[in-house]
C-alpha cells in the first residue's frame, strides 16, 4: 500500500478497509485510491484474499468408546466483499475456525462407531463444509475446501490395545494345551458318535435283510402248496380216467365174453339137432 498526495495504491491480491474519523466507511479494491487524510479519512489496514489453509487436530471418541485423533484440513479466505467483517471481528481468523472445526468433529464422530468412521470420512466432510460456511459466512470467511485428512487411535488407546494384545497373546500360551486336548475331545467325541451311527445302520440294514428272507421262504412255501395241491388233483383227475378205462375194458371183455359164450351155444344145439335127425 503506497500513499502520496492523499492518493493510496493497494496490490492484489488485497483489499483494503477505509475508516472516516475511526468508523469504517467501505472496502477499497486493488488500484489507486484518494483518501483524503485531511478529512479524517485513512485506510486503516489491508486483507489478503489469498486462499489459506488450517490443519486442526481434535481428539474425540466413537460411539462404541474408542478414543480417536482426528485431523482435518480446512482451506479458507476472505471475501472481498465483507472484509470488514472478518477485519473487526476476528483478530485471528485461525483460531476461530479450529474452535468451530472442533464443534462439528466431536459432534459428529460420537454418533458412529470406529469401523465406520474411514468409511464415512466424505460424509463427515461436506458436513462439516456445510456447518462451517453457515456459521463462519458471517464473519467475511469463505470455506471453499474441508478434508478430513487423517483419522488415527489415540496415544493411550494404542498402548491400551498393545497391552491388550500381549495379554491375549500371553492367555493364549497358557490356555493353548488345554483348547488342544478340548479339541482332540470333541474330534473323539464326533468319531465315537460317527461308529455308533454306523453300527445301528448295520443293525438296521441286517433286520431289513432278514425280514426279505423271511418273506421270500413265506412265499416259496406258499409256492410249493400250490404246485403240490395241483399235482394231487391232476393225480386224481388221472386215476379217475383211468378207473373209466378199466371199467370201460372190462365192460368190454365181459361182452366179448358173453358173445363168444351164445356163439359155442348156438353151434352145439345145431350139432345135436343135425345129429338127432
Amino acid at each position: 500500500m503506497g500513499q502520496l498526495f492523499c492518493c493510496t495504491q493497494i496490490s492484489e491480491p488485497k483489499v483494503g478497509i477505509k475508516e472516516k474519523r475511526g468508523k469504517f466507511d467501505k472496502v477499497l479494491e486493488p488500484g489507486i485510491h484518494y483518501v483524503n487524510w485531511c478529512t479524517g479519512k485513512k485506510v486503516k489496514k489491508t486483507v489478503t484474499l489469498r486462499l489459506q489453509q488450517v490443519d486442526v487436530k481434535c481428539q474425540t471418541k466413537t460411539k462404541d468408546n474408542v478414543f480417536l485423533v482426528v485431523v482435518t484440513s480446512l482451506q479458507y479466505r476472505i471475501s472481498p466483499k465483507m472484509a470488514n467483517q472478518a477485519f473487526y471481528k476476528l483478530t485471528d481468523p485461525r483460531v476461530q475456525i479450529r474452535s468451530f472445526v472442533s464443534d462439528i468433529i466431536t459432534t459428529s464422530v460420537p454418533k458412529m462407531n470406529a469401523k465406520d468412521i474411514y468409511d464415512k470420512k466424505d460424509e463427515i466432510s461436506k458436513a462439516a463444509q456445510a456447518y462451517l460456511q453457515k456459521e463462519l459466512s458471517s464473519f467475511g470467511l469463505e470455506i471453499v475446501k474441508t478434508l478430513i485428512a487423517e483419522i488415527f487411535y489415540d496415544g493411550s488407546v494404542n498402548q491400551s490395545l498393545n497391552r491388550t494384545k500381549s495379554g491375549t497373546a500371553s492367555k493364549s500360551l497358557e490356555y493353548g494345551d488345554g483348547i488342544e486336548v478340548l479339541n482332540k475331545l470333541a474330534n473323539s467325541f464326533d468319531a465315537i458318535l460317527e461308529q455308533f451311527k454306523a453300527k445301528d445302520r448295520m443293525q438296521q440294514q441286517l433286520l431289513d435283510i432278514e425280514e426279505r428272507n423271511a418273506q421270500l421262504l413265506e412265499r416259496q412255501v406258499t409256492l410249493e402248496k400250490e404246485q403240490l395241491q395241483v399235482a394231487k388233483e391232476s393225480l386224481t383227475i388221472l386215476a379217475q380216467v383211468e378207473k373209466q378205462k378199466s371199467e370201460t375194458f372190462v365192460e368190454a371183455l365181459s361182452a366179448l365174453a358173453s358173445a363168444i359164450s351164445g356163439s359155442n351155444r348156438d353151434a352145439s344145439t345145431r350139432g345135436l339137432n343135425m345129429v338127432v335127425k
